[in-house]
């Protein structure tokens, strides 16, 4: 595994996880559902890093989507939905993400400092990263994501019609 992978991966951890257990290498966190997410999970597959809001329209049009690439490729790709910009108790930001049938772990950064440490200035949401296999970024979206854009990005793994 890259340098660059281990790095992206422990800055997510220490920067997103309401919950961090470390040990060296074995490292995990905890989403805003109180699953545990371990290294094991992300390692050698495509990750998408999406920056999102509740009062967000162009957000709210990207979930159906991010969740069937969820639903459809489990084995191949992890998204971390990291609600930024706004302040949400975890109880509403639970009951949204039921209401929407949310099937991605989200974590949260009320302030965007956090999302501003590990990534750089966020001028936008929503904003998309994705990372390949190896865990480097190659791609950043500023706005609404589409199928036909995602078709592009990641075409060994993403078949919708």
């Amino acid at each position: 595994m890259s340098k660059y992978f281990s790095y992206l991966l422990i800055s997510l951890i220490a920067t997103f996880s309401t919950a961090i257990h470390a040990d060296n290498d074995n490292f995990s966190l905890t989403d805003i559902n109180g699953h545990q997410w371990h290294k094991s999970e992300l390692k050698d597959k495509y990750i998408i890093v999406n920056f999102w809001a509740t009062w967000c329209p162009p957000c709210l049009k990207e979930i159906p989507l991010l969740i069937k690439i969820a639903e459809d490729h489990p084995d191949d790709v992890v998204i971390l939905g990291i609600n930024a910009r706004e302040k949400i108790s975890p109880t509403a930001l639970k009951d949204f993400m039921e209401l929407y049938y949310v099937n991605y772990p989200i974590f949260r950064d009320t302030d965007n400092a956090k999302a501003i440490e590990v990534f750089g200035l966020i001028h936008g949401i929503p904003t998309t990263f994705f990372f390949n296999k190896q865990g480097e970024l190659f791609k950043k979206i500023e706005g609404e994501l589409t199928q036909k854009m995602l078709k592009k990005l990641i075409p060994d793994i993403i078949n919708i019609l």
